[in-house]
């Protein structure tokens, strides 16, 4: 059992397969996030949900190879206090190591795993590239794209289908955009992720950014790495980011999105520095 919103590696996976009731477990520097696992001879003794006090390190991956017959006996649909039922009943729970994990429970861990997967890339040239394109490192550019004059693309980087880039773009390693994206002349991107149909104006800036779908950000957009505390959920979370925007963000030029985390279909009228939260559907004057 996977859960969706896990990054794991084939490897990991293989250590796992084949062993009866088992569970990945991993080392987290924010173990309090996760359901932390405590280990005896190999084995789980107790899994305790997000404590405020984490007794160790090692949490679950969430990733369990389990028995049919583990299923049929489960009185509670909580699967930590399934199997905590079931260890109080006997049964043997092995504790295995993963290697290549990741979880995304805040919007910045896209960041993290927009990384992981862009290690494994195959090279790929498609569309229309201009001799002058400078390439390196591993790149990857969809069917239709067109790459203008004196752009200069160092990898990992993926590009979509029917992009249109350049001229004079310097696209940075990690940086993954989706497919009908549209980035014009003298833009910087770095470690970040646009999804489909972004336009980006010209001689703007992004890092360590996340643009939801259909996003349009006007000429001279800036994100701005920084670190700031966030209050989820009742829980105050230091993050260092550039910006995570939702779908269909619009902004006008000039705007400094500095560390901040903006909602689906806000509409930024002036160019302004945006920090912090700022709600789905929000006017920013």
């Amino acid at each position: 059992m996977v859960p969706g919103d896990n990054f794991i590696d084939a490897a990991s996976i293989a250590r796992i397969k084949d062993v009866q009731n088992a569970m990945l477990v991993r080392e987290h520097e924010s173990p309090s996030n996760f359901g932390v696992v405590v280990i005896r001879n190999s084995h789980v003794t107790g899994i305790i949900e997000k404590p405020e006090l984490a007794p160790t390190v090692t949490v679950s991956t969430g990733i369990f190879s389990l028995t049919p017959e583990f299923l049929d006996r489960m009185e509670s649909t909580e699967l930590p206090d399934a199997v905590m039922d079931a260890i109080s009943r006997g049964m043997k729970m092995k504790a295995i190591h993963a290697e290549g994990w990741q979880d995304a429970i805040y919007p910045w861990d896209v960041l993290k795993l927009n990384r992981s997967l862009l290690a494994r890339v195959e090279p790929q040239k498609g569309g229309r590239i201009h001799g002058s394109v400078i390439f390196s490192g591993t790149v990857r550019v969809g069917e239709g794209t067109t790459l203008g004059p004196h752009t200069t693309i160092q990898g990992p980087v993926v590009i979509g289908d029917d992009c249109q880039i350049g001229p004079g773009c310097c696209i940075m390693p990690h940086t993954s955009i989706g497919s009908r994206v549209r980035i014009e002349p003298f833009t910087l991107l770095s470690g970040s992720l646009l999804m489909d149909d972004v336009s980006v104006g010209s001689h703007s800036h992004l890092r360590d950014a996340v643009v939801g779908e259909g996003c349009s950000l006007a000429d001279h957009t800036s994100t701005v790495r920084d670190e700031s505390l966030f209050s989820i959920e009742g829980k105050v979370q230091k993050a260092a980011f550039g910006a995570v925007l939702g779908d269909r963000v619009t902004s006008a030029p000039f705007t400094v999105f500095r560390n901040c985390v903006v909602g689906n279909t806000v509409s930024i009228r002036s160019g302004r520095v945006i920090t912090s939260v700022v709600p789905d559907g929000a006017l920013v004057m």
